[in-house]
């Protein structure tokens, strides 16, 4: 309101100066906008006021919409459980993430793979387990860490495999692999927020796997998708 009475008496004061008033004071300033405009002029003052507030509110909520919430950004560690399933084995692990710049996350995992390549693998039948690491990137799509991310990481696994040929028969033969698997994929993945510490996060990742040192006889290898389920802690 005050700023619309500036404007009035700015307005006052060079109607006042064109009929002879060189310096009109307040009051008369005042009570000339008053004379002018009668009873309307509360009126007009409330309505402006209300006008104001009413864009004031909508530049607030604009404003939340496009900043995210700091106590929700301040959130930039993460610690899960999780669990990925391909069609030839499982990988549980645990994995901790480090996020940056509202919407970048670096993220490492230690786990433990279980396999049975079977008659997947170059052999009659492929078995075995191992442990590994896992470097990755994510990017989310929202700030604050939050929603859809996609992110990309490399696998590496030390596994071991017994293998089998000629099953059953009197010439069957077995044999044991050492074999070090470098595993690029790409991944996408929701962030659900259970609480404010707590979430889950179905992902979905492609790749190749790619046995890059073997000890024994060739396993397999190759293209692979993996479905996964987060369980974690935030802070």
């Amino acid at each position: 309101m005050q700023e619309l009475e500036c404007v009035l008496r700015i307005l006052i004061r060079h109607c006042a100066r064109h009929v002879g008033f060189q310096q009109p004071r307040h009051y008369l300033t005042h009570c000339l906008i008053r004379r002018i405009l009668g009873q309307r002029f509360d009126v007009i003052l409330i309505g402006i006021n209300r006008t104001l507030n009413k864009l004031n509110a909508a530049r607030r909520k604009r404003h939340q919409e496009i900043v995210p919430d700091q106590s929700k950004c301040g959130f930039r560690h993460h610690v899960s459980l999780e669990l990925q399933a391909y069609p030839t084995g499982v990988i549980p692990g645990i994995r901790f993430e480090k996020g940056f710049a509202e919407r970048h996350a670096v993220h490492l995992r230690l786990g433990y793979q279980l396999i049975r390549h079977e008659s997947e693998g170059v052999h009659q039948d492929e078995r075995g387990d191992g442990y590994g690491f896992t470097l990755g990137y994510r990017y989310y799509l929202q700030p604050g860490f939050q929603g859809w991310s996609l992110g990309f990481r490399t696998d590496v696994w030390f596994n071991q495999l017994d293998w089998k040929e000629n099953i059953g028969q009197v010439n069957e033969v077995s044999g044991q692999t050492d074999v070090t698997v470098v595993q690029p994929t790409v991944q996408a993945g929701y962030f659900y927020q259970l609480n404010d510490r707590f979430f889950l996060r179905p992902t979905a990742a492609m790749g190749y796997e790619i046995n890059v040192n073997t000890d024994g006889e060739d396993t397999g290898e190759g293209f692979i998708v993996l479905i996964g389920l987060e369980a974690g802690h935030r802070w």
